[in-house]
């Protein structure tokens, strides 16, 4: 299995729009093991909307994210990519390894009002890091 998280400086970004790049891990088939993981740049040209076609072609199955839009989730549905959203931390390994083995806590709430954020549309308050385990 692929999952990509978005990225800033090497640290897991809060908002999936305003990342710098993504970090994809590939797992052993059928185990909780990280086989191998690489840094995928996002081009300058297209944001968002290139994002999950990207991902597809990398053969990613899977993106954690904290805030997101519901447009972005949407294409990536589209992409057959699964959204996990509503997650914190800072550390990507960890929240993969959580993941991997279920201990994962995310909100499951995507972005709902990006347009009337004013401040370059990060999702604050939503309880990033509470809520479900997967």
């Amino acid at each position: 299995m692929r999952i990509a998280l978005p990225i800033s400086g090497h640290r897991f970004s809060d908002h999936f729009g305003q990342s710098t790049s993504f970090l994809v891990f590939e797992t052993n088939d059928g185990t909780a093991q990280i086989a191998r993981r690489w840094e995928l740049a996002i081009p300058k040209q297209g944001g968002c909307s290139v994002i999950p076609g990207l991902l597809a072609q990398e053969g990613v199955q899977v993106v954690l994210a904290g805030g997101i839009g519901a447009g972005a989730v949407s294409r990536l549905h589209q992409h057959g990519i699964r959204t996990i959203v509503g997650i914190g931390g800072d550390d990507p390994q960890k929240i993969v390894i959580d993941f991997l083995n279920g201990q994962l806590v995310h909100s499951d709430e995507v972005c709902r009002h990006h347009e009337r954020h004013g401040h370059g549309g990060a999702c604050h308050g939503h309880g990033h890091g509470h809520g479900r385990h997967d």
